[in-house]
C-alpha cells in the first residue's frame, strides 16, 4: 500500500511542478522583471519547497539529519543531472541561446559550497556557533549574495511576446494556488519516504538521497523541460542553478529547526555525494561561463559544450552505479 501512496504523491509533485513551470514563463512574458531574478529564485524557491519542507520535517519530526544530507546533495546531483540531460536533448537550441551573467555568481556560489563540505567531511567540524553551525550561516550569505546578483541581472526574454489571454493577477494567484498543493505533498511525501526506506532496509542518507532526493527534485525536471521546449533556456538554467543554491540554504533553515544539535552527519555516501556533486557543478560553472559570451552557434563548438553537458549526466550514474 506505502508504495501506492508514493507513487500517487510523487504524480502529484509532477503535475503541480508542470503547472508552474508554464505559470513562470507566463510571468516571464507579463512581468519586466529579468528573467534570470523570475526563473533563478522565483521559481528556484517554489520548485524547492519540496525540499524545504521534507528537510524540516526530517529534523523537526523525524529526528533524521542524515535524511537532509542525503535529500539535499541528492536532489543537488539530480538537478545538474537534469540540467545535462535536457541540454543534450535541446542541444541545437542551447547551442544558439545566450545566459545571463548572474549564472556565473550562482554557480560559482555552490562550487565554494560543495568545498566547504568536502572540508567540514575530512575535518570533521561545521564550525558549530551558538546553537547553529557556522557552515550554515556562511552557506545562507552565499546565497543572499547571490539572489542579489540575479536581481540586477539584464534581461534576455525580450523575444517573446505575450500571448496568454489571461491576467498578470490570474498568472499569480494561479502560481501560489499550485505552489501550496505542491507544498502539500512535499511534507506527505517525506514521511512516505521515511517509512519505505524503512520498509525495504535503507540507510536513512540512501533513503533521502533516492527516494527524497528524486522526488523532491521532480519539480525541477519537470520544469526544466517545460522552459526547453519553449526555448527559454535562461529561465530553465536559472530554475537549476537557483534550486541548487536555494538547496544549500535550506541547511541554514534546518539547522535552526535542529537548534544546539549537529546537523551535518556525514557517512560514506554522503561523501560520494559531495565528491561527484563537485565535479558535476564544476563543469556546469565551465559551461554557463560559455553560455554568458555573446555569439551564436558558431562561437561554441559543438564537442566541448556536449563535453561538458555530459558530466552531470555522467556523475549522477556514478553515484546510482557505487551505491547500489
Amino acid at each position: 500500500m506505502i508504495f501506492v501512496v508514493y507513487a500517487l504523491l510523487v504524480a502529484c509533485v509532477v503535475l503541480f511542478s508542470a503547472r508552474l513551470g508554464y505559470y513562470v514563463d507566463l510571468l516571464d512574458q507579463k512581468t519586466t522583471m529579468a528573467s534570470a531574478f523570475i526563473g533563478g529564485v522565483m521559481l528556484a524557491a517554489v520548485t524547492s519547497l519540496p525540499e524545504l519542507m521534507t528537510s524540516v520535517t526530517s529534523v523537526a519530526f523525524v529526528g533524521k539529519p542524515s535524511l537532509v544530507i542525503g535529500n539535499i546533495l541528492g536532489s543537488n546531483l539530480f538537478n545538474v543531472f537534469v540540467l545535462g540531460a535536457v541540454f543534450l536533448l535541446y542541444f541545437k537550441g542551447l547551442r544558439r541561446a545566450r545566459i545571463t551573467t548572474s549564472h556565473n555568481t550562482t554557480v560559482t556560489c555552490v562550487v565554494v559550497i560543495y568545498v566547504l563540505l568536502l572540508v567540514s567531511l575530512k575535518t570533521g567540524s561545521s564550525l558549530f556557533l551558538y546553537g547553529v553551525s557556522g557552515l550554515s550561516l556562511v552557506i545562507f550569505a552565499l546565497y543572499v549574495w547571490s539572489i542579489r546578483k540575479m536581481s540586477g541581472d539584464e534581461d534576455t526574454s525580450g523575444e517573446v511576446g505575450d500571448v496568454s489571454p489571461l491576467t498578470l493577477r490570474q498568472v499569480v494567484l494561479r502560481f501560489a494556488g499550485y505552489s501550496v498543493l505542491l507544498v502539500c505533498a512535499s511534507i506527505a511525501i517525506t514521511y512516505a519516504s521515511d517509512y519505505l526506506g524503512t520498509k525495504i532496509g535503507l540507510g536513512s542518507t540512501m533513503a533521502g538521497a533516492l527516494l527524497l532526493g528524486i522526488a523532491t527534485s521532480l519539480p525541477e525536471m519537470i520544469s526544466c523541460f517545460v522552459l526547453a521546449r519553449i526555448g527559454n533556456f535562461n529561465a530553465m538554467t536559472g530554475n537549476i542553478v537557483g534550486s541548487n543554491i536555494f538547496n544549500f540554504a535550506i541547511f541554514f533553515v534546518a539547522d535552526l529547526a535542529y537548534w544546539n544539535k549537529n546537523l551535518y552527519v556525514y557517512d560514506s555516501q554522503a561523501g560520494l555525494l559531495i565528491t561527484l556533486g563537485l565535479a558535476a557543478n564544476a563543469a556546469v560553472l565551465v559551461l554557463v561561463r560559455l553560455l554568458t559570451r555573446k555569439g551564436g552557434a558558431e562561437k561554441r563548438p559543438a564537442a566541448p559544450v556536449a563535453l561538458l553537458c555530459a558530466v552531470p549526466v555522467v556523475s549522477y550514474v556514478l553515484f546510482a552505479v557505487l551505491s547500489a
